[in-house]
């Protein structure tokens, strides 16, 4: 029995390490956009409300140009991600800013739909403030090799 099987590491392939190391960035962006478009997926699955627009057409004219404007916002950090994600980064920072991302995407959705305003409020808010707390400390953090 080796030294590495007694401590239950795995052990890889000199050979592979290359791919499998140029192959995290690109699963790393590509569960970002997937899990943004399955966010706003299963957000739009809800349904638009009737409630809002029946009620004040102005104010359902306000609430989507947040919606609009929030949008907007995520895509902007999913730009930044994508290219966050071709450095070395950290399994714990990485899913924090995949679930953030996620989390603001759908938000957003819910917001244009006029469907659950005060949640998705919350959600976008939540997931954007974590996103950035997180980027503010990230270069304080030693990146995973």
């Amino acid at each position: 029995m080796s030294l590495s099987a007694a401590r239950n590491e795995p052990r890889f392939d000199r050979r592979t390490e290359p791919l499998r190391v140029a192959a995290r960035p690109v699963l790393l962006r590509a569960a970002l956009i997937l899990g943004c478009l399955a966010a706003v997926a299963v957000a739009s699955g809800f349904g638009p409300s009737d409630a809002y627009r029946d009620a004040d057409l102005a104010l359902a004219h306000l609430l989507r140009g947040m919606g609009l404007i929030k949008g907007g916002i995520v895509l902007a950090a999913v730009a930044v991600l994508l290219w966050r994600f071709g450095r070395p980064i950290s399994i714990r920072l990485a899913s924090v800013y995949l679930v953030g991302a996620w989390l603001a995407a759908g938000a957003s959705m819910l917001i244009w739909q006029l469907t659950f305003i005060p949640a998705a409020a919350m959600g976008f808010h939540l997931g954007e403030i974590t996103m950035l707390v997180f980027a503010w400390r990230d270069g304080r953090a030693e990146p995973a090799a």
